[in-house]
C-alpha cells in the first residue's frame, strides 16, 4: 500500500514537472469595458516577429469609445513597429500620435451596442510588446421617449406663442 502511494506521488510530481517545463507563450489578452466598469485594457506581451492580433468584445449600449495603443520595449532597441494602416477599430484606422519609441496611436469613435473589433498588425523584436487602454462613455444617443417629450414640449411652447392675448383696456379718469 505504501509503495502504491509513493509511486502515485512520484508519477504526479513527474507529470506536474513536465507540464510546467515547457516555455510559456504569452497570447493576446483583453479585459473589455463592461456596464459596471467603463475602462478596459488589451495587448500582447510576446508577439511573434510578424503578428496580426484581433480583439473582440461587446458593448451594452450606444456611446463613445476611445482606444489607445502603445509599443513597449523591455530591452533598448527591442521594440514593436505597427504597420501603416495596421491598427484599426471597427475597420477605421487609428491616428498616429508618436511614431518613435514608444509608438503611440489612438482613436475615438461613436459606437452602437454589440460587437466591437480592434485589429493590430506589425512586426516585433524578441523583447517587444504592446498594450492599450479602452474607455467607453455610454449615453451618446437619447432614447425614443426622450425625443417624444422634447417634441411635445416644443409643440406646447409654439402653441402658447400663437394664442392671441386677451385685449386689456385701461381707462383713465381725472377728478
Amino acid at each position: 500500500m505504501k509503495l502504491m502511494k509513493k509511486c502515485a506521488l512520484a508519477a504526479s510530481t513527474v507529470a506536474l514537472g513536465l507540464g510546467l517545463s515547457g516555455t510559456a507563450m504569452a497570447a493576446p489578452y483583453i479585459d473589455p469595458p463592461t456596464s459596471t466598469d467603463p475602462t478596459g485594457e488589451y495587448g500582447n506581451n510576446d508577439p511573434a516577429a510578424n503578428f496580426a492580433d484581433v480583439f473582440t468584445f461587446n458593448l451594452p449600449s450606444y456611446g463613445v469609445l476611445t482606444v489607445t495603443l502603445q509599443s513597449v520595449y523591455q530591452t533598448i532597441g527591442q521594440n514593436v513597429d505597427f504597420m501603416v494602416n495596421g491598427v484599426k477599430l471597427n475597420n477605421e484606422n487609428f491616428g498616429v500620435i508618436n511614431s518613435g519609441n514608444p509608438e503611440v496611436q489612438t482613436i475615438t469613435q461613436k459606437v452602437g451596442p454589440g460587437k466591437q473589433t480592434i485589429q493590430v498588425a506589425g512586426t516585433s523584436a524578441p523583447d517587444g510588446a504592446y498594450n492599450g487602454a479602452i474607455i467607453f462613455a455610454a449615453g451618446g444617443v437619447p432614447e425614443p421617449a426622450t425625443w417624444m417629450m422634447l417634441i411635445l414640449g416644443f409643440g406646447a411652447i409654439g402653441f402658447g406663442m400663437r394664442r392671441k392675448a386677451a385685449k386689456v383696456s385701461t381707462r383713465l379718469t381725472y377728478a
